[in-house]
């Protein structure tokens, strides 16, 4: 090795070892584990628990000694504070879910103490229990028992300081609470307060108020007065509310600056305060886990620990209210101050851009090392035993620079994706809009990040294929599905105007034997390297039969292969000829492991042929499998192995549509907002069945219904049930959205009628790609519909037209009244089939009898005294909807098959009833009938299997689509037939 490619080596190797490789001590012996229990008031969508959460993981975890598992519930106290069994029925699930797992130490609030003050003991006993408290009481002088105090106040006399200091004109404060049972117990303490700074300042409570009430009073607050947010989690009325949405409320409706006592509401107009710091909060509690682990008995521990609040504020309100950061207390602390894009990313940037020359100069020094290797190798073979010896060394040398390598590679990998996620994320304008300049600067940082990702992939896969550790699962697969796939994403990368990419793939080819996730990785090998060196020209991919295997060859019209370098082309670091090399780049790698993945898979690839400037041809042969693919898995299995799921646009749907989304946590509805409100959609919301249910009976125009299962009252499945006694799958697909998860779960959705199933948490990508697959089905179902009604239109036969034409003519040399009156009957039949609207898929009973009262009028005129028709209808069911063209067909197939075929002709009855919640039509004639029961099951296929025509396969069809339901066809012998249907009832 020369003297250069040693420095460069050993500068790469310090470098790694100053920024690079980490420090943390190994570990001799696994850790005694302590489980800890973490009990919250309220639900997860509270931030202020997540924040405590964090400071006690964040602190438990530095710990040498032990290591800690924790379990979390949370409780939904506000919503069910006046349930009197509530705290009850909580004890016993505590107990029944902890029986064989018991908690080391419990960490929760005082407000659950209701909770653990008559049923720790009986639940957990002897566990030690950590409570935080709001305030800074003294403790009990004896009788702790298990119990230990975290206590962190609301500063409320600090804040009225503050506030006074700061906005010294200040003549009255209103102090913002709700008024749920905790908030009640902290009430006294601002009345007390109040009483204190009586004669310095005015004091107003907003407790027994109703939410409307408070915001109008905030809305009407004098110029000379401050608002203090405490927290609000119910008003007067009972009803529930998150605070970080109050103080939002509150501060888009105030005219004066509002402080507040909670750091999670900075940032949401917030000025700051004396503020509750719920992580500092989680670490005091930490730090008593700690001191009870570590001392010899729990007396020896202190019971109360108090936590000082500090003094925080933001920044942007203080230069909106002109609060002057000199009158702030010491030792102050301000947030969200501007900053500009270079003070706020330069330290990932200059990271980046560092670790990025690091690689470089260590990829530099490892070829370097190849080469030199390669060069002492070819000498050693020509010396004595003496440079055996010399030969034995550098193997071993050469084994110890392997380790480095994947070790390095692997250490590599975890900062260089957090380079590209920062960077995605930057380029994406996540956190402010970036200038052009930045931009291209962030493109550059992002294709040398990718590039780079991709090279210690193939390092490490290399690694793997050296120490045998490569794992293959081979499955029965599609090459005619997995093919088109890999083709469509190289289309994307190449000149369609100088190069073309042809699939030559029979019609009928077996499946092969290989691994899904390795298949694709080598058809991107093989597949990138024509695209890489076919400039101009056609790249041509063959499929054929080759006895037990499946033979595919790729040739290209490319740059070709020297003859001198073919035979090692297949080996690692090798590229067609240093020409290719310095023209073209890479790393040697993808032809070395494409062989090992194929051979490990019992194929075979070979170079067939390969001359310069005129290409090269690749075969790959993949044992035939036996079989079909697993699971009649297609293309679409493909594409997941290799990219992102994809998201339907909204520009193929070809039309805005409204979407009504049911939850009842205003979170989330706020969250499927967001989440559609970029794209063209109406989304309308409810907070119950109830409203959703009512909803749809208000609005027709509704497409498809995002449906929460688990909600009060009505659940979601029990919603989603009376939706579809008026609506099928096809008019209005429902989504439903739950955290239950199971099969069972899944089961009952789609018993209740709902078309899909997303799990919470849902992707967004995923949900929007869902609710678009659901509405361009529905747009389908309503173009079939329309494609259905003029199919019907058109099946006025003409031997019907011709017959009731002459039966006129007839009639007008001998009662032209009579002619007159046909006429009549034969326009209102014309403009009923006419007519029938394409944009409805259902018409009323009505209509439909209209229809039919002009047909048998016509036929009655026709075939005089041998038709006799009769009506037996409900006049209250007149309105209720049908499919159209499904009476009259009936009607006119009894006439015709069971009546005229006899001399003296016979009476249709037709009759409309209802029975019990349904509706029941049957038209029945005193005709022919069928001979035998077979006949009717011969009747009964001819109507299942017969097409063309409205006849009763075409009517049976489309009441199995539509309504789930048959014909139902009974007969006998020179007694007649009766045909049926039942339908259920359907208004507009």
């Amino acid at each position: 090795m020369n003297r250069f490619a040693k420095s460069c080596l050993n500068i790469t190797i310090i470098l790694i070892a100053l920024f690079v490789l980490p420090s943390t001590p190994v570990q001799a012996q696994s850790l005694p584990t302590k489980h800890v229990l973490i009990l919250h008031a309220f639900t997860p969508v509270y931030p202020v628990h997540e924040h405590y959460n964090q400071g006690i993981i964040a602190k438990l975890d530095q710990s040498t000694a032990y290591k800690f598992d924790y379990s979390y519930e949370y409780l939904d106290y506000s919503r069910f504070s006046h349930d009197r069994g509530y705290f009850q029925n909580i004890a016993q699930y505590l107990e029944v879910k902890y029986k064989n797992h018991r908690p080391d130490f419990i960490v929760t609030e005082e407000n659950v103490m209701q909770l653990l003050g008559s049923n720790d003991q009986k639940i957990f006993p002897d566990v030690p229990v950590i409570i935080a408290q709001d305030r800074m009481d003294a403790l009990p002088e004896d009788n702790y028992g298990n119990h230990f105090f975290v206590q962190q106040a609301n500063d409320i006399e600090n804040n009225i300081e503050l506030i006074l200091h700061t906005r010294p004109k200040t003549k009255k404060i209103y102090m913002i609470i709700g008024d749920s049972n905790d908030e009640r117990i902290f009430t006294e303490r601002l009345k007390e307060a109040g009483e204190k700074y009586k004669g310095k300042v005015e004091t107003a409570i907003t407790s027994r108020m109703s939410y409307k009430r408070m915001l109008e009073t905030v809305k009407d607050v004098e110029a000379d007065a401050a608002i203090l947010y405490f927290r609000w989690l119910a008003d007067a009325h009972g009803e529930s509310y998150i605070p970080e949405q109050v103080i939002a409320d509150i501060c888009n409706a105030a005219k004066v600056p509002v402080y507040g006592v909670d750091i999670n509401f900075l940032g949401s107009g917030m000025v700051g305060g004396y503020v509750r710091e719920p992580t500092l909060l989680g670490e005091a509690s930490a730090d008593t886990i700690l001191d009870i682990l570590n001392s010899k008995s729990i007396n020896d521990v202190a019971r109360s620990r108090q936590i000082k609040n500090p003094c925080v504020f933001d920044w942007r309100q203080l230069r909106k209210w002109a609060i002057a950061e000199r009158s702030l207390p010491e030792n102050s602390r301000i947030e969200y101050r501007e900053i500009s894009f270079w003070e706020r990313y330069k330290v990932y940037i200059m990271g980046g851009i560092a670790l990025i020359l690091v690689e470089t100069l260590l990829i530099f020094g490892l070829l370097i090392n190849r080469q030199q290797k390669r060069k002492a190798e070819q000498q050693l073979l020509q010396t004595n035993d003496a440079l055996q010896r010399l030969t034995e060394k550098l193997m071993e040398q050469d084994k110890m620079k392997d380790e480095f390598l994947i070790n390095t590679s692997h250490e590599l990998q975890t900062p260089l994706n957090g380079i590209i996620n920062i960077a995605e994320g930057l380029a994406e304008e996540n956190h402010g809009r970036l200038s052009q300049r930045q931009n291209d600067e962030l493109q550059v940082i992002l294709a040398v990040a990718k590039k780079m990702s991709s090279l210690i992939k193939d390092i490490i896969d290399l690694e793997r294929i050296k120490r045998n550790e490569l794992e293959i699962h081979p499955e029965v697969i599609d090459l005619k599905a997995a093919l088109p796939m890999a083709v469509d994403v190289f289309r994307h990368l190449i000149d369609d105007a100088h190069t073309e990419i042809v699939l030559d793939i029979p019609p009928k080819l077996p499946p092969v034997l290989a691994d899904r996730t390795r298949l694709i990785q080598i058809l991107y090998n093989i597949l990138g390297n024509a695209v890489k060196f076919t400039l101009k020209g056609m790249i041509t991919l063959a499929v054929r039969e080759e006895g037990h295997y499946i033979r595919l060859t790729v040739e290209d019209t490319g740059v070709g292969i020297a003859k001198e370098v073919q035979e090692q082309l297949f080996q690692a670091f090798e590229q067609g000829g240093e020409s290719i090399q310095r023209q073209y780049g890479g790393s040697g790698l993808g032809l070395y492991i494409t062989r090992n993945l194929i051979e490990r898979m019992a194929g075979k690839i070979l170079l067939e042929w390969s001359e310069v400037g005129k290409g090269t041809r690749f075969a790959i042969l993949l044992p035939k499998a036996a079989g079909k693919p697993a699971d009649g898995k297609g293309q679409e299995d493909y594409g997941n192995a290799t990219a992102e799921p994809m998201e339907i646009s909204h520009d193929t749907i070809g039309q805005d549509f409204v979407i009504l989304a049911v939850d009842d946590e205003h979170t989330n509805l706020r969250v499927l907002k967001s989440i559609f409100g970029r794209q063209a959609y109406t989304v309308l919301t409810a907070s119950n069945g109830q409203e959703a249910i009512g909803l749809l009976r208000e609005r027709r125009d509704i497409d498809l219904v995002l449906m929460d299962v688990m909600m009060p009252g009505m659940s979601g499945y029990e919603a989603c049930k009376t939706i579809r006694e008026s609506y099928s799958l096809y008019d209005l697909p429902i989504l439903m959205l739950t955290v239950r998860n199971t099969p069972e779960d899944i089961a009952a959705g789609f018993e209740a009628g709902a078309n899909d199933f997303v799990s919470k948490p849902f992707v967004a990508k995923e949900l929007r790609a869902r609710v678009a697959t659901l509405l361009m089905i529905k747009k389908s179902v309503q173009q079939a519909l329309k494609n259905e009604m003029a199919f019907l239109q058109a099946q006025i036969k003409p031997h019907f037209l011709f017959n009731a034409l002459s039966t006129i003519m007839s009639f007008c040399y001998t009662d032209g009244e009579k002619a007159g009156e046909l006429l009549a009957h034969l326009s209102a039949y014309l403009q009923k089939s006419f007519a029938i609207d394409d944009t409805v898929s259902t018409v009323t009973i009505e209509n439909e009898l209209e229809l039919t009262r002009a047909y048998v009028e016509i036929e009655k005129a026709r075939f005089g005294e041998r038709l006799a028709v009769v009506f037996r209808v409900d006049e209250q069911l007149l309105e209720q909807r049908i499919l159209p063209l499904t009476i009259q067909p009936l009607v006119e197939n009894a006439v015709r098959h069971g009546l005229m075929t006899r001399k003296n002709g016979g009476t249709v009855t037709i009759e409309v009833v209802k029975v019990l919640d349904r509706i029941q039509i049957s038209i029945e004639d005193d005709g022919i009938g069928m001979e035998t029961p077979e006949k009717i099951v011969q009747a009964n296929e001819v109507a299942k299997k017969r097409s063309g025509g409205v006849g009763l396969a075409n009517i049976r069809r489309r009441l199995m689509n539509y309504y789930g339901v048959e014909l139902c066809l009974q007969s006998e012998k020179n007694q007649g037939t009766r045909v049926s249907l039942t339908i259920p009832e359907q208004m507009e």
